[in-house]
């Protein structure tokens, strides 16, 4: 490795970011994704997306998480709503 080479930064997009709360699913993760549903317009179409094709096959319970994800579009959904509205 060239010791010149900067080094690198990682972070989560949103999407990301909202995926990691979904097994948790505590209140705190609820807040945060309805916090983000209003600072990032996330499009559900790719966040569902990405859970079937990135999350989805290595989860223990998947059709619990199915169900927590339904719920977080429901409240992303009203978040959108919302912020329409204004």
């Amino acid at each position: 490795m060239d010791s010149r080479a900067q080094p690198r930064t990682f972070a989560l997009d949103p999407y990301d970011l909202a995926l990691s709360k979904l097994e948790r699913n505590q209140q705190q993760d609820r807040d945060d994704v309805k916090h983000l549903a209003r600072a990032v317009p996330l499009d559900l179409t790719v966040l569902q997306e990405r859970y079937q094709q990135e999350m989805r096959p290595y989860l223990g319970r998947p059709e619990r998480e199915d169900l927590t994800l339904k719920l977080w579009v429901e409240a992303i959904e009203e978040e959108h709503s919302k912020g329409s509205g204004r």
